[in-house]
């Protein structure tokens, strides 16, 4: 039929093209709610009320329950989205992300030669923690990462009872214990807490809740609670229609020692449980079926008790440990306590783009998942790695004439840094779930063009090098703390790069902007005198 008006067809619209609409009336609709729920968070916050007002989310909710009765919708995974809208609401009420925030980079880096001490692997920072709090032995950790799922750790543990505290790089354990019977605990946003405790906790004989953040209250520990089940005790979820925190750990002591684990099983749990094995009564014997995503973990658990003076076992697809005493060594050496490889990645690429030379004092894990990765990833890229007792130096040297690379088991966001700089195209192997879609957008900001194929990403090289990120003005929200880091790389290429959440990097490494700002030339600290280091030790 012809348009009576203009005399053309009428346009069509298809299903994709609709869809498309729904979700950003969607997403402006969430970003309005989370404003208003924000500023209701925010006065509450200021009157030194808790964030979440209870009849104003009872009523809420109720809304969705209704939809979802009149739609036919499955209200469980409703009722998540409801209580992920609303965690995003909270999290900008602490700790608020605005456009007068936005972090624009203009690197400034000549004649680089950095040497300093690398950051140390912060998932092992956190078990030595939860160890030193099992064994009640005194425990001193430096220099470590102290970001946010750190210093929640240190928090619930002194809930429990312990007796830690930190201050900047330092962790520090007086030699106190935890008891979780009779207690309500917060476990903060990160799994792994959340897991040590329930670990921790399976022993002790009585009842305690833990409590967490959003990102916890959207587990399904459904499957945990199935296992604990077996082992003589009973977790459950507190909050009808959802399978996460908070939730009610009941223990009688354990009847037994032994548990088999599905697929779905989270590996961090079943991490947590192996660190914890030497308090069972019957020690742990862990086995779990073909495929389950945390058989490379407890590797890190036989290393981690190994440390600590207890001998684990690990045979095909099962672990073992007995009952007995761990031997937490005071003061950890290099080895215990190794260097961060995903973190370090960052550092070591900096001659890729800076020139010099980048030296980082600690034990370069190579037998760690993350550490081949990336040592393999920065040879493809022309570095030139020496790793040595003392550390790991990283030296420029010349591009490769192709420049191939594996992210298939990590690193991609690393890899997309490296092609964006690169002279020449860059290939990037990938696995299917990969944020593909960020590295086109990013790209495409620096005026590279990245061409998605099925299993990988070409970088393609520009007849002229871009040397200033498109719209400067216009913020780019990075999606993951790993993101914010390749953006760091990628803005020695093309100043501007301009980031709308600087912070969301500040909770997992929060020395890196300072490092950043410096260009990576820190400066020595001024000594201070002893009236200023009063009252600097924090204790929760």
């Amino acid at each position: 039929m012809q348009d009576k008006k203009f005399g053309k067809k009428p346009l069509t619209r298809s299903l994709t093209d609709e869809l498309v609409d729904l979700d950003l009336d969607l997403a402006y609709m969430i970003a309005k709610r989370t404003q208003l729920l924000s500023r209701a968070a925010a006065t509450r916050k200021a009157k030194g009320m808790s964030l979440a007002d209870a009849n104003q989310e009872r009523r809420m909710r109720r809304s969705w329950d209704e939809v979802a009765s009149r739609q036919g919708l499955d209200l469980r995974p409703l009722r998540q989205i409801f209580t992920l809208a609303n965690g995003l609401a909270y999290a900008s009420a602490v700790k608020p992300e605005s456009a007068s925030r936005k972090f624009i980079m203009t690197p400034e880096i000549r004649d680089l030669d950095l040497a300093m001490p690398g950051p140390r692997d912060r998932t092992i920072t956190r078990l030595l923690v939860a160890l030193g709090v099992l064994s009640g032995a005194k425990l001193e950790l430096s220099p470590v990462v102290v970001n946010d799922p750190l210093v929640e750790l240190v928090k619930v543990m002194n809930q429990a009872g312990a007796s830690l505290s930190w201050e900047d790089g330092l962790v520090r354990s007086t030699g106190g214990t935890a008891s979780l019977p009779g207690k309500t605990l917060h476990a903060g946003d990160d799994p792994l807490n959340l897991y040590l405790l329930l670990a921790m906790g399976l022993p002790q004989v009585g009842r305690s809740t833990i409590t967490g953040g959003t990102p916890l209250k959207i587990l399904d520990l459904s499957v945990v609670g199935h296992v604990f089940a077996g082992l003589g005790a009973r977790l459950t979820p507190i909050e009808p229609h959802l399978t996460g925190a908070p939730v009610r750990l009941e223990s009688g002591g354990m009847t037994g020692g032994t548990c088999h684990v599905s697929e779905d099983f989270p590996p961090l749990c079943g991490l947590a449980m192996a660190l914890a094995g030497p308090t069972y009564p019957e020690g742990l014997n862990f086995s779990w079926d073909m495929g389950w995503a945390g058989a490379e973990l407890m590797s890190l658990a036989v290393k981690v008790l190994a440390d600590c003076g207890v001998t684990a076992t690990l045979s095909g697809n099962e672990f073992s440990v007995r009952n007995g005493a761990y031997q937490v060594p005071a003061k950890p050496d290099r080895a215990a306590l190794p260097l961060d490889a995903e973190l370090c990645a960052t550092l070591l690429a900096l001659p890729r783009f800076a020139g010099g030379t980048v030296t980082l004092a600690g034990h370069w894990p190579a037998d760690c998942l993350d550490a081949p990765v990336v040592a393999n990833m920065l040879r493809a890229a022309g570095l030139k790695l020496e790793i040595a007792e003392s550390g790991i130096t990283s030296t420029a040297g010349t591009w490769p004439d192709k420049l191939d690379m594996d992210a298939t088991r990590g690193q991609f966001t690393l890899a997309v840094a490296l092609g964006i700089a690169a002279p020449s195209d860059a290939r990037i192997l990938v696995s299917e779930d990969e944020d593909t879609a960020t590295a086109e957008e990013i790209a495409g900001r620096i005026g590279r063009f990245a061409r998605v194929k099925p299993g990988r990403v070409v970088i393609v090289a520009g007849r002229e090098a871009s040397n200033r990120w498109a719209e400067p003005m216009s913020p780019f929200p990075s999606p993951s703390p790993q993101w914010s880091l390749a953006l760091a790389l990628a803005s020695m290429t093309a100043q501007g790069v301009t980031l709308a959440n600087p912070g969301s990097l500040s909770e997992t490494w929060p020395g890196f902007w300072g490092l950043f700002a410096e260009n990576f030339k820190p400066k020595d600290k001024e000594p201070e005198d002893e009236g200023k280091k009063k009252g600097r030790r924090i204790r929760v």
